[in-house]
């Protein structure tokens, strides 16, 4: 006997609340899935904003600072907390064991400076060379200043982590030792940014601290003379 045989000589009293019993299961089924796709969602939504919420509450951030400068701030506080609960400098960088350090993976990148940053090397670097000056670019700040407090004090920690991912644009060197003379930044479009304002700030006030003087400029306008009225 085929399928429609069978529905045919069944009851239709049976059949039809049967039939309504296997809709409406369906239907709590489908409910059930829903609401644990929606509960799923909104425990990934307030997980994240608990990780921010804690994010926020471990690590101060400068008001508008850049995603770039509160990376930074999130790895000098992990090497920190690294230092304190062992005692000693982690082997390898904290963030490198925190995340995946079998993944090592880089592009390279084509230019060493910006479209704007070398057409500004090219006229430096000559008026510079006559001046029996070497130019530098992309130095770290902390090749240039360290912390003037004692390296045992625990805050020594603090003033060189503040350093340590920062960089200037250019360095004018005597060529002999090459000792610092003077630090040029170039003040293009980046530096109209609200956070590069607390970056420049703060990079000023180091340099001045450690006796470097510092020319913003955002043209080799008068640049011979601009140097020659610091250095002199």
């Amino acid at each position: 006997m085929d399928i429609i045989g069978i529905i045919t000589a069944m009851d239709l009293s049976i059949l039809i609340p049967a039939l309504l019993a296997i809709i409406i299961l369906a239907i709590i089924n489908r409910a059930l899935k829903s609401r644990k796709k929606r509960k799923n969602i909104y425990k990934t939504q307030y997980s994240y904003k608990r990780e921010q919420e804690q994010i926020k509450s471990k690590f101060q951030f400068p008001k508008g600072a850049s995603p770039a400068e509160r990376w930074e701030e999130i790895q000098r506080k992990e090497l920190l907390d690294y230092e304190k609960i062992h005692n000693k400098r982690p082997p390898i960088s904290h963030w490198e064991t925190t995340w995946n350090a079998a993944r090592v993976e880089y592009n390279k990148k084509p230019f060493v400076m910006t479209k704007n940053e070398n057409l500004f090397y090219k006229e430096l670097a000559p008026i510079a060379n006559a001046k029996g000056l070497n130019v530098f670019s992309k130095v770290r700040l902390a090749d240039l200043i360290e912390p003037k407090i004692d390296k045992g004090d625990p805050r020594w920690d603090d003033d060189f982590y503040r350093i340590c991912f920062k960089h200037v644009d250019f360095v004018l060197c005597e060529k002999k030792w090459n000792r610092v003379i003077l630090i040029i930044e170039l003040d293009d479009v980046t530096h109209m940014q609200r956070a590069r304002d607390n970056r420049d700030i703060f990079i000023d006030r180091a340099l001045q601290s450690a006796g470097i003087p510092i020319l913003h400029t955002a043209s080799t306008s008068g640049l011979d003379k601009k140097i020659d009225d610091l250095v002199s």
